[in-house]
C-alpha cells in the first residue's frame, strides 16, 4: 500500500484551495520551519516538507539554528513566529539536540499554529474527539486505510 498516490491527490487540493485564496485577493498559507543542528533526516525531512508546501502553493521559511543553540534562543525564535501574523503554522524539526527540550519546545508553540499537533491542547482535543490538529502521520494512516477501504473496527493498532 503506497501513500503517494494520496500524497499528490491533498497536494493537489491543497494547491486549489490556494489558487481561490489568491483569486480572492487572501494569501497562501505560510508554514515556518525551524531546524536546530544537521541532523541528515532531519534536513531530508524539511527539504521535503518545503517542497511539498512549493507544489501546494504555500509560502514555506526555514529558519536554521546551530546544535549549540540555547533554549532561550529557541525560545524566542518561536515567540516570534508565533506573533507573525503573516506565519500559520510552526514546525520545528524533531529531534532536537539533547541539550534542550522538546516538551518546552512543543508548549512554546501557540496550539493554533501547532502544525504537529504535538500541543498538549492539541492532544486533549484530540483525547476528548474535539476539534484540534490531528498529528499529520496518524491521519495520514487512517485516511490511507480508509481509502484503500480497510476496516479499522476492533483492530488493535501498535
Amino acid at each position: 500500500m503506497s501513500g503517494r498516490k494520496l500524497r499528490d491527490e491533498k497536494i493537489n487540493q491543497f494547491a486549489q484551495v490556494v489558487k481561490t485564496y489568491k483569486q480572492q485577493g487572501r494569501r497562501a498559507p505560510h508554514l515556518a520551519v525551524v531546524l536546530v543542528g544537521e541532523d541528515p533526516a532531519s534536513m531530508t525531512y524539511v527539504r521535503n516538507k518545503q517542497r511539498a508546501c512549493k507544489r501546494a502553493g504555500f509560502t514555506s521559511s526555514k529558519y536554521e539554528l546551530d546544535k549549540d543553540t540555547t533554549q532561550a534562543k529557541l525560545n524566542a525564535l518561536i515567540d516570534h513566529l508565533n506573533e507573525d501574523d503573516d506565519v500559520d503554522g510552526i514546525l520545528v524539526q524533531f529531534p532536537i539536540p539533547a541539550h534542550l527540550s522538546q516538551q518546552e519546545t512543543i508548549e512554546r508553540i501557540f496550539p493554533t499554529k501547532d502544525v504537529d499537533g504535538l500541543h498538549p491542547r492539541n492532544v486533549a482535543a484530540l483525547t476528548l474527539n474535539k476539534k484540534g490538529i490531528i498529528p499529520c502521520t496518524p491521519k495520514g494512516i487512517v485516511e490511507l486505510l480508509k481509502k484503500h477501504e480497510v476496516e479499522m473496527s476492533g483492530k488493535l493498532a501498535v
